[in-house]
């Protein structure tokens, strides 16, 4: 188990993502690690059958963590200082065209990625994105994606086509995907407990806030 979990690590690189959120804590007074969550890998093997070379394509699914600018970051109001009182959180990133394609086919509601990339981008995104600290050119091949983690209504997942037993509860903990204002993908949280995939760390506290004063 601690070798399968150390390759995990390696995997995500997730050594050099803490060190990215222990900047992010002492430039900006706030560090966010966001893991592990599921994400989806292609691995490309070479084998010999009937002396033919055969190039071998597999998707699988791993943990992973990686650092969250704190600029990408809203949780709901009400949290105080800590991060999991929160009933809910948005995060911000960036997708491009040719990933939103390889995600059609999956899990994902292909109608919807397909309405989005006829749209194409709403929003401009900052290709080199908040984490580095610096105003890159925007790219029109790169569409602002909203990842969030909290409670939605049964029928709204429903109608999103999450399958959920019967029973009488009117919320679930979910992680929802939305593009363009579109929703492509929604899932049930794969945590039992319904906890946010998210630990936040301070450099120097601030009463009342989830933020914190960096150096």
């Amino acid at each position: 188990a601690t070798t399968q979990i150390e390759d995990w690590l390696v995997e995500c690189q997730w050594h050099a993502e803490v060190r990215k959120v222990i900047e992010d804590c002492a430039r900006l007074g706030t560090g966010i690690l966001k893991g592990p969550v599921p994400a989806r890998h292609r691995r490309k093997v070479m084998s010999q059958r009937d002396g033919v070379t055969v190039l071998e394509i597999d998707d699988y699914i791993a943990p992973e963590s990686k650092a969250v600018s704190p600029w990408n970051f809203y949780p709901a109001g009400g949290c105080g200082e800590d991060i999991s009182e929160a009933a809910g959180v948005w995060e911000r990133d960036g997708i491009t065209a040719k990933t939103l394609r390889g995600m059609m086919g999956g899990d994902c509601i292909d109608s919807q990625i397909a309405l989005v990339l006829e749209e194409g981008p709403q929003a401009k995104h900052d290709v080199g994105g908040f984490r580095a600290g610096k105003v890159k050119a925007s790219d029109d091949d790169v569409f602002d994606v909203w990842y969030y983690h909290g409670t939605a209504e049964r029928e709204d997942l429903i109608a999103a086509g999450v399958e959920l037993p019967d029973g009488e509860d009117v919320a679930a903990s979910c992680i929802v995907t939305m593009v363009n204002g579109h929703v492509i993908k929604a899932a049930i949280n794969p945590l039992e407990s319904g906890e946010l995939p998210y630990d936040v760390m301070v450099w120097q506290r601030k009463a009342g806030l989830p933020w914190g004063t960096g150096v």
